[in-house]
C-alpha cells in the first residue's frame, strides 16, 4: 500500500507542476489551448496531465479562447491594421475554434470598419507619391503601377480585392475633383 501512495503523490506532484507551468505561461498573455498544450508538451508534461490541466483552466476561465480572439481582433484592427481574412487565418493557425473566431470578428470588425481602414491605408501610402498629375503616357503608366502596388500590399494584409479596388477608385476620383 505504501508503494501505491507514493505513486499517487508523485502523480499529484507532476500534475501540480504542470498546472504551475501553465499558469506561469498564461500570466504573460492569452494563449489558445493548442498553444498551451504544445508548450507544456515541450516542457515534458504527460499528455494526460496536459489534457486535465487545460480542461480545469477552461472551466475556471483562466484559458478563454473567446477572450483571446476578441483582443486579437481588436489589436489587429486598431494598432496593426489587417483584413478580416488575414486575422481569421492567424487565429486558425494559432488553434482557435472557427466559431469563436467568427463571433469575435463579427462583433469587433464590421465591413464598414474594414472599408475605413483600407481607405486610410491607401491615403497614407499615397501621401508621399504623386497620383495622376500628368497627362503623358509615361506618367499615367507610373500612376497605374503605383495603384497596383498599393492593391498588392493591401491584399497581402488580408483585405478583399473588390474592397481595395473600390476604395482606390474612390480616392483617385476624389483627388481628381
Amino acid at each position: 500500500m505504501k508503494k501505491n501512495n507514493k505513486q499517487k503523490i508523485k502523480q499529484l506532484d507532476s500534475l501540480d507542476l504542470v498546472r504551475a507551468a501553465a499558469l506561469r505561461y498564461l500570466s504573460r498573455r492569452d494563449y489558445t489551448a493548442k498553444e498551451l498544450s504544445q508548450y507544456l508538451q515541450r516542457r515534458g508534461a504527460a499528455d494526460k496531465d496536459v489534457d486535465e490541466v487545460i480542461a480545469a483552466l477552461k472551466t475556471n476561465g483562466a484559458l478563454d479562447e473567446a477572450r483571446l480572439a476578441m483582443s486579437w481582433v481588436r489589436y489587429r484592427k486598431e494598432y496593426s491594421p489587417h483584413g478580416r481574412a488575414y486575422i481569421r487565418r492567424e487565429l486558425l493557425k494559432r488553434g482557435a475554434d472557427s466559431s469563436v473566431i467568427a463571433a469575435a470578428i463579427e462583433e469587433q470588425y464590421t465591413e464598414e470598419d474594414e472599408r475605413q481602414i483600407v481607405s486610410n491605408l491607401i491615403k497614407r501610402m499615397c501621401m508621399s507619391k504623386a497620383k495622376d498629375t500628368g497627362d503623358t503616357l509615361e506618367e499615367k503608366k507610373e500612376a497605374y503601377k503605383f495603384r497596383q502596388k498599393v492593391a498588392r500590399r493591401l491584399m497581402a494584409k488580408g483585405f478583399a480585392q473588390d474592397l481595395i479596388i473600390s476604395e482606390i477608385n474612390n480616392i483617385w476620383v476624389e483627388e481628381e475633383n
